[in-house]
């Protein structure tokens, strides 16, 4: 440090040799963040597969050239799956390489939450309503209306088998 002004000294502080972190697109003021940012940030995470639960207005190709398989298992929002989108749904889960899965609706506050909530049940033993505290504890305002009710009905007595396990419950698609 012999010999330098204190600007010079400062003015290196600041630099940084790193490439700027990926920064979302800027849309009248609105931060809306591209597919290729959201393939990128899925891969790092170890997704292997994403679940569009909402009409997708994006590309599937970012995605798939990072890693991460996609799938469509549309439903309406404020609802509650189908019977058919349900299976399909923990059978993705089943078969995601790694085990890692990303839930894509339009808000993450009814679809995703209602589907992630199934799974909870399924995969950790979680009654209906461990499951919707646990999901609104990670995203306040999750499980909606009769999507609540529909985990409760979703959720059977201690030993015996859910329905979403039984072989029956898989049929062809409506």
């Amino acid at each position: 440090m012999g010999g330098e002004s204190l600007a010079e000294i400062l003015s290196e502080l600041g630099r940084d040799s790193r490439p700027p972190p990926p920064r979302g697109d800027d849309d009248n003021g609105i931060r809306q963040f591209s597919a290729p940012f959201f393939a990128r940030k899925l891969e790092a995470l170890g997704a292997t597969t994403l679940l569009r639960l909402a009409d997708a207005g994006y590309d599937r190709a970012p995605f798939e050239e990072h890693g991460v398989a996609v799938r469509d298992l549309d439903f309406h929002g404020m609802s509650t799956p189908p019977a058919y989108t349900a299976v399909q749904f923990l059978l993705a889960c089943d078969e995601a390489p790694g085990g890692a899965v990303a839930l894509q609706c339009r808000s993450g506050l009814g679809r995703s939450a209602t589907l992630a909530g199934l799974w909870l049940m399924r995969e950790h033993r979680f009654s209906a309503r461990e499951a919707i505290a646990w999901l609104r504890v990670m995203k306040p305002g999750s499980v909606l209306g009769e999507q609540q009710h529909y985990l409760e009905d979703m959720q059977v007595p201690p030993g015996r088998c859910a329905p979403f396990c039984w072989s029956d419950w898989i049929m062809p698609s409506p």
